[in-house]
């Protein structure tokens, strides 16, 4: 780096130039800024020669030149293959034009490695993700597969040509290209059916012990989340009157469902709203639709809970929530909560049955599971077999108390004597 002013070589550190005593700050972001110009032209320069590379391979080779040059084989260019693999071929078509390369290439071992490889490869991850060996994201998935095919797959070919093919002739592109994307449309929906076959559970195996994913899958369905909006008048100074708008939002788990209705319970602190409330609106959040609901009724005394009725067209489905009464339960088996957690959509929590607390007039279930606000009103599942074993309904924060939550146990749900009814329609 030189001095602006009298030209002298300076050293990267100096803040002025010892010969002339002119400032260098800014001669240094100059110098950085040149830099960073210099690093993004670079990059333009190789997106832009990765760019024309791409498209000279992709384009279609003239008619007749597959018959002037007779001696060469017919590839895909394997480099291309690894570039196109995980945006638009995917790990089973670029598997197979790998091994259809090593066919044309008389390689019939290395053949018979890439029509195996591939599939041997997505089985082994899917067994991995399968038994939460390790907790990644979809894209984390996708990476580590092609890691994997690349260095098993893809550079052997690579390599090879670079060092034993001085020349072939190009496929096209356009087949597998197609291919790929259209598996990549289909595998979605293949895995949820093998994962659906691996994780079925039915009431005829209930002491099947389950992880909470499996849980989730099996019937995080029965489990939705609860808006409760209100507005209220507010006074200011004994003059003026303003009104507020209002919002909570909860849990509830349907207990039953039939053709057009659809019984559901969660707590009654969920679904009530202050005295003097206006534009009362309770829906609950099924599938992305919000339908109303009517509270059809109340647990009596100091039970929290509350029994809700859904009409809506949408509801087809047909079915029975399985349930565990508490005396069927032991303490120190594992467990799942799902709700509404901080409104933010349904969540998963897991802990294990703490204990039964007798509180005089009802028993409680405690809980290691996690529970917060928008939980109330959610479900607690058993991981033994995966029934609802409880309503989740509050956690104990004081006295230095740590993951004590409550549950309200089936027994009282499923009382008809226990509940208050107000809607005289309901079922």
């Amino acid at each position: 780096m030189n001095c602006s002013e009298c030209n002298n070589t300076l050293t990267e550190a100096a803040i002025s130039c010892p010969f002339c005593g002119a400032p260098v700050g800014p001669v240094n972001a100059q110098h950085n800024l040149i830099k960073v110009r210099l690093l993004l032209t670079r990059i333009f320069e190789n997106i832009s020669k990765l760019v024309k590379f791409l498209m000279s391979e992709l384009k279609a080779k003239p008619t007749g030149q597959d018959e002037a040059q007779p001696d060469q084989p017919k590839l895909w260019n394997p480099l291309v293959i690894a570039i196109l693999e995980f945006p638009l071929l995917g790990l089973f078509c670029a598997s197979g034009m790998v091994a259809l390369n090593w066919q044309r290439l008389k390689q019939p071992r290395l053949a018979r490695l890439a029509w195996y490889g591939g599939p041997a490869i997505f089985i082994v991850v899917l067994l991995i993700d399968y038994f939460g060996r390790l907790d990644m994201s979809a894209f984390g998935w996708g990476i580590s597969a092609f890691l994997a095919w690349f260095i098993i797959l893809g550079l052997p070919q690579i390599l090879h040509l670079r060092n034993h093919v001085i020349g072939y002739q190009r496929r096209r592109w356009i087949l597998p290209i197609g291919v790929g994307v259209a598996i990549s449309f289909i595998a979605p929906f293949i895995g949820a059916t093998v994962y659906a076959l691996f994780d079925k559970v039915t009431l005829s195996e209930p002491d099947a012990m389950l992880t909470p994913k499996q849980v989730v899958r099996q019937m995080g369905h029965y489990v939705f989340p609860v808006i409760v909006r209100w507005d209220e008048d507010e006074s200011f100074l004994f003059f003026w009157t303003s009104t507020k708008s209002n919002e909570k939002q909860g849990s509830a788990v349907a207990l039953k469902g039939e053709s057009g209705v659809l019984d559901l319970v969660t707590n009654r602190h969920v679904v009530s709203v202050p005295r003097g409330a206006k534009n009362v609106a309770r829906t609950i959040d099924y599938n992305g639709t919000e339908l109303p609901f009517n509270v059809a009724a109340l647990g009596k005394g100091d039970l929290d809970m509350a029994l809700i009725i859904v009409r809506s067209t949408q509801i087809s489905e047909a079915f029975t929530t399985p349930y565990q009464l508490h005396n069927k339960l032991e303490v120190g088996e594992g467990c799942a909560a799902i709700g509404n957690a901080l409104g933010g959509g349904l969540s998963v929590t897991s802990g294990i049955i703490s204990r039964f607390d007798d509180l005089g007039t009802n028993v409680m279930i405690r809980t290691s599971a996690p529970i917060s606000p928008g939980n109330s009103g959610g479900g607690l599942f058993s991981l033994k077999g995966g029934a609802l074993v409880g309503i989740t309904s509050s956690s104990f924060e004081g006295n230095g108390a740590q993951n004590v939550n409550f549950a309200i146990p089936m027994d009282y749900i499923t009382k008809p004597d226990l509940w208050q009814v107000l809607d005289q329609t309901s079922r």
